[in-house]
């Protein structure tokens, strides 16, 4: 898995580099940064149930709706972060957007 890791970030990596003459600044693919850091939360997410699987903890009595709360946030979580890394590098001022709460115009031209 920590080799995956690896090659995504290598992939990830390379779309910045594959045409930098287009951009002043080198710019990764969105939708690369976001597979990279979505499968290092993967990844982080077995590890940590490894660990607790190696010493249980005593089993405490949880409420089903406790549980479906926390299930809840942690996708709620996990799409924050996935959507975090679509916008990564989009949006200046942050976290006004130009100065206003909505963007009406482009920031920069990306061409």
């Amino acid at each position: 898995m920590i080799c995956g890791q690896g090659l995504i970030g290598w992939w990830m990596v390379k779309s910045g580099l594959e045409q930098p003459e287009q951009h002043k600044i080198a710019r990764v693919s969105p939708y690369r940064l976001a597979t990279h850091l979505l499968s290092a939360f993967v990844i982080y997410g077995a590890l940590f149930t490894t660990a607790m699987r190696c010493k249980p903890l005593p089993k405490l009595p949880v409420p089903p709706t406790l549980k479906s709360l926390i299930t809840g946030v942690v996708h709620l979580l996990g799409f924050t972060v996935a959507s975090g890394a679509f916008v990564a590098g989009c949006f200046l001022y942050f976290p006004l957007v130009s100065y206003s709460l909505f963007l009406h115009t482009p920031l920069v031209d990306l061409h």
